[in-house]
C-alpha cells in the first residue's frame, strides 16, 4: 500500500478494492517524474510490468497497479 505521506508533493494515490484485488491509481500532477513507493509485489496494468519497491510515475501521468488481496 502507498501512504500519501510517502508521495512527492502534488502526487496522489487512490485505492479501490475489488473482490480479489487492490487497485492503486497513482497520479502525478507535477511537471517532473516522481517515484512512488510500492510496499508489495504488484503489476502495472497499463504496461503489464511487474513492480516492487517503487514505481516511476511520469510528469503529468498516471500509473495503475494491482495487488492481490491476502
Amino acid at each position: 500500500m502507498v501512504s500519501p505521506c510517502d508521495l512527492p508533493r502534488d502526487a496522489e494515490v487512490i485505492e479501490r478494492l475489488g473482490t480479489n484485488d487492490r487497485y492503486l491509481f497513482i497520479i502525478n500532477h507535477t511537471d517532473a517524474d516522481a517515484l512512488a513507493p510500492i510496499a508489495e509485489q504488484a503489476t502495472e496494468l497499463l504496461t503489464g510490468e511487474s513492480v516492487a519497491g517503487q514505481i516511476k510515475v511520469p510528469a503529468g501521468g498516471v500509473r495503475v497497479v494491482v495487488q492481490p488481496l491476502r
